[in-house]
């Protein structure tokens, strides 16, 4: 038999993103005439730039340069004398802070952007005791273990918990918080209108992608609304389920880089039964508020509550309640016309019983 014809192109080459020593040289090439006619600022520290500006391209870099010494010039121009201009040219000094002006400007294509991120937790994550400090910890551990050990090149973790228990909102703070150059969240509304096939290369962009940097972090979240999965029947996606358990154990191809996969889901049990929960390397338990003092420290931090209010309402709480389902009630006592912009005990125990919770102590409520 004869081998096949040779392609157009027969060596594929990639050209990975520089590394922090590799930025510090893109960054002395174009700044080297900045600095020889007397340009740079003296508070310009390159070095620092280079750790500042990870998963930015040689050309993005250049790019911020040259944007950087624009509004350098355009600070010199006066708009409401435009007609006379003239540049004092030992004032054009370009500043470190117009280097950071123009990377907030010229966002990397492989970065974190934190307004996608942000938008999961934009009311903030609320540390309601030693529990939640005891969860965070793990996360971290797990965080920082991809980060450190060059023995875990790829590592997964699944978040699973009740809907409304802040999986989600904690998922993106880490990815956030972790320092990672690259995160993504993959969510089921990213994938609508999609086919099939569609869906699934968009997640294989994503782990390719993040596979290209020295640290990738991917949130995978509502694990079981990704997979379509439904209860009647059970049906779900078998290919999307087929093409995540080949990602979940693919680590990156090449040495040194690492990926770090955060699921979450609030249907560990049934997605068991598909196999996909044992993909990951570690599940951890996001539980729903039932201590009376997490109730105290939420109240008093998200509703502003006296202690004593504080305190006297989390004695009241029939069950325990997703921390999610719990500040909505919050927010909704607050903005009750019997509140009068202050979570009284009426109106809470009113709104928490339109949100199902039915047991309350001394409101003729109980079942």
């Amino acid at each position: 038999s004869h081998p096949p014809p040779p392609t157009r192109l027969e060596v594929k080459i990639e050209i990975g993103l520089p590394s922090e020593e590799g930025r510090l040289q893109i960054l002395q090439i174009h700044t080297k005439e900045m600095d020889h006619n007397g340009y740079l600022s003296s508070d310009v520290s390159l070095p620092t730039l280079a750790t500042e500006l990870k998963n930015y391209t040689g050309a993005e870099i250049a790019g911020i340069c040259r944007t950087a010494a624009a509004y350098t010039l355009k600070s010199q121009i006066d708009l409401d004398n435009i007609q006379e201009f003239k540049v004092d040219r030992s004032k054009l000094k370009v500043k470190m802070d117009h280097f950071r002006y123009a990377a907030r400007e010229s966002k990397p294509a492989f970065g974190i952007k934190d307004d996608e991120l942000k938008i999961f937790y934009r009311n903030g994550i609320i540390d309601y005791g030693p529990e939640f400090q005891a969860l965070k910890a793990r996360i971290d551990a797990v965080v920082n273990q991809v980060r450190d050990s060059d023995r875990t090149p790829l590592m997964s973790v699944l978040l699973s918990g009740p809907p409304g228990a802040g999986r989600t909102a904690l998922a993106a703070a880490c990815a956030q918080s972790s320092g990672y150059p690259f995160a993504k969240m993959i969510t089921a509304d990213m994938f609508i209108g999609h086919s099939e096939r569609s869906k699934i290369d968009k997640i294989f962009k994503v782990f390719e992608d993040a596979a290209k940097t020295p640290l990738g972090i991917i949130v995978l979240d509502d694990l079981e609304r990704i997979l379509s999965y439904v209860d009647l029947g059970p049906q779900f996606s078998n290919p999307m389920l087929q093409a995540l358990m080949v990602l979940l154990n693919k680590p990156p191809k090449e040495v040194g880089r690492r990926v770090l996969v955060i699921g979450t889901t609030s249907c560990a049990a049934k997605l068991a039964r598909l196999g996909i929960t044992s993909r990951f390397n570690v599940e951890i338990d996001v539980p729903p508020i039932s201590r009376p003092e997490e109730f105290q420290k939420i109240m008093q931090t998200w509703a502003d509550m006296s202690p004593n209010v504080a305190a006297e309402l989390s004695q009241q709480l029939p069950e325990p309640i997703p921390i999610k389902r719990l500040l909505m009630v919050l927010e909704m006592a607050r903005q009750s016309d019997d509140a009068g912009g202050a979570v009284t005990s009426d109106a809470f125990h009113k709104c928490l019983f339109d949100c199902g919770y039915r047991s309350l102590d001394g409101l003729g409520l109980n079942k």
